[in-house]
């Protein structure tokens, strides 16, 4: 839930950065905060591991670890499923600019209007996904939130098709698309994890790794793809949405063929 509120407080604040200091100052933000962040983590985050578990933070050996994650195929369907799904939302965040300037007709300080919405589904998501954890199995969970994807897909496509006024109807589906969403990240990444259960660090590490990844594709070759019109936005988030369901089908198969 935490996590959520990143997408909509990083625009909004990147919007009037822009408007009173310009956008070098946008840069020079990112570089204190991660300054800062490394700080913080270096005194303040203690690790957990007792050294007899610890391992040398060597590139090497690291790169190889890494390698034998992604040789399991359930564990990269997983990681995958997962970033699918990310990319439909983040379609709109990265996209930004050019959805709230030029589709809705608004000014680059308001961004609100577009992160707002999405952060709102993302919370409620979060919140039902922890209503519901234990009370039934994980696989059930995904499908449930690819259920609520389906619908927020069907209502984006269906009023872009018919040219509804940008403003409120081409934001309609977003908070539903991110509730669906969060529901399927906790059973996502617990499966994902569950394939490495002795390093389990290095697996969470390695799928957001995936999905970050999945994030830069995404603004250097897809999002410029689509960015015409707010129809064809639609039309990728359901898109990936139903790749990432396809992605957790395969690791199902694999799961089974264990």
């Amino acid at each position: 839930m935490i996590f959520a509120l990143a997408p909509a407080l990083a625009p909004i604040c990147g919007g009037w950065l822009l408007l009173w200091t310009g956008w070098r100052s946008i840069f020079i933000f990112l570089a204190i905060l991660s300054a800062s962040l490394v700080v913080v983590s270096w005194f303040l985050v203690p690790e957990t591991l007792p050294p007899s578990r610890r391992h040398r933070l060597d590139p090497v050996p690291l790169a190889r670890a890494y390698a034998t994650l992604l040789t399991k195929p359930r564990f990269v369907a997983l990681a995958l499923a997962n970033a699918a799904v990310n990319l439909g939302i983040y379609l709109y965040v990265l996209a930004a600019p050019t959805f709230v300037v030029k589709h809705l007709g608004l000014g680059e300080q308001s961004f609100g209007y577009l992160f707002v919405p999405i952060v709102l589904g993302l919370i409620a998501g979060a919140a039902v996904a922890h209503r519901i954890a234990g009370r039934g199995s994980p696989a059930r969970s995904v499908i449930l939130g690819h259920l609520v994807m389906i619908v927020a897909g069907v209502i984006n496509i269906g009023v872009n098709a018919m040219h509804a006024s940008p403003l409120p109807w081409d934001l309609v589906a977003l908070p539903i698309f991110g509730l669906g969403m969060m529901l399927t990240q906790p059973s996502l990444q617990v499966m994902a994890l569950d394939c490495f259960p002795e390093r389990r660090g290095l697996a969470s590490s390695c799928y957001v790794t995936v999905q970050q990844f999945g994030n830069f594709l995404s603004s250097a070759l897809l999002v410029p793809l689509l960015l015409d019109s707010t129809l064809h936005m639609a039309l990728g988030m359901a898109i990936l949405q139903c790749l990432g369901l396809l992605m957790f089908f395969i690791a199902m198969r694999d799961g089974r063929s264990d």
